[in-house]
């Protein structure tokens, strides 16, 4: 192992090195998912009230259809 100008030994620095690289992915890839996550967070709750809107709508054509259905069974009896 030799030393370097400042007399700290390669591997030392070398190691920091890694080290360094290492966090920087690590960062990177947990700061990336959060940003996904917060993206699909905002475009989910986007698509929630478009569902939600039909759903009601369907409610209340099952509604009428029902009602219509108990109508004609209680004038056939």
């Amino acid at each position: 192992m030799g030393d370097t100008l400042r007399g700290h030994y390669f591997t030392d620095d070398a190691l920091h090195d890694v080290i360094a690289l290492h966090l920087l992915f690590m960062g990177g890839i947990i700061g990336m998912s959060l940003v996904n996550s917060i993206f699909v967070d905002a475009m989910a709750a986007d698509n929630n009230d478009e569902v939600l809107e039909k759903l009601s709508q369907l409610e209340k054509k099952l509604d009428k259809m029902e009602s219509r259905k108990g109508a004609s069974y209680t004038n056939a009896t």
